[in-house]
């Protein structure tokens, strides 16, 4: 994903760690395909992130 051209959007693309210290004043999140990490689930970071957005949409997109 980093290695795509994001062209005119590509300043408001970042990539980063799902979890609750990630929520910023972005407008809206897109997760796409967040995997698991070895032991554990993602599902508990994912539910954290959520909520502390309180408000701020999120679209999670799993490729397979």
């Amino acid at each position: 994903m980093n290695m795509m051209d994001w062209g005119d959007i590509g300043e408001f693309v970042s990539f980063g760690e799902v979890g609750r210290d990630q929520i910023d004043k972005a407008s809206y999140y897109i997760l796409v395909a967040p995997q698991n990490v070895v032991g554990t689930t993602i599902l508990t970071n994912l539910g954290d992130m959520v909520s502390a957005g309180d408000q701020q949409p999120f679209v999670h997109l799993v490729l397979c």
